[in-house]
């Protein structure tokens, strides 16, 4: 049985801030439903914009990372991503921190999609940008806490990747997703 009918307008009170962090700011509001009258609290992470680069060399050539993430306590097979910062576009983010991160500049970024990575819990949202004819023009620039190692894989083996599971990062899968709507949409115009 399904219910077709709109979500109830909910009534949102001002949210309180818990918890300030690196990663984002934690807050706290009540929540009150109209129909059924009933409230609770929810809580949410107030987290900056972030953004995931593909970055394609001038020989097809995908630009992936490795490195230790906490979330994991493991090193992770990713695309070099990060956080945008206040005032920066998407595509500058994705610019700098693939040159911070790896060395590699190319082309300007082409925004190829975004979403909302956990909209119950986040209010951000997370792009991806394909930055193509890359080619490393200088050593990565770490963060004081990073401690990165990059390397190419082809672009025909990327999904391989995906599918023998070194890559298991969820907004990864979902660059490469749009990554793939790209190519697809863009080879059926040759």
């Amino acid at each position: 049985m399904t219910n077709s009918s709109e979500p109830a307008d909910w009534q949102v009170d001002e949210p309180r801030q818990l918890l300030e962090t690196p990663i984002g700011t934690i807050t706290a509001g009540r929540l009150f439903h109209r129909i059924r009258q009933k409230e609770r609290t929810f809580y949410r992470l107030e987290a900056p914009d972030w953004v995931n680069i593909i970055a394609r060399t001038p020989s097809a050539e995908i630009v992936l990372i490795r490195q230790f993430r906490y979330g994991s306590r493991q090193v992770e097979v990713e695309i070099p991503g990060g956080a945008v910062d206040p005032g920066e576009t998407p595509e500058a983010a994705g610019t700098r921190e693939l040159l911070e991160e790896t060395g590699f500049a190319g082309d300007p970024p082409l925004m190829l999609g975004w979403v909302k990575p956990n909209p119950a819990l986040q209010n951000n949202r997370c792009y991806t940008v394909l930055i193509d004819q890359a080619r490393q023009v200088t050593p990565p620039a770490f963060d004081e806490m990073e401690d990165i190692s990059s390397f190419l894989i082809h672009e025909a083996e990327i999904f391989k990747a995906v599918a023998t599971q070194p890559i298991t990062h969820g907004l990864v899968l979902n660059a490469l997703h749009w990554f793939r709507l790209w190519r697809e949409e863009n080879s059926s115009r040759s």
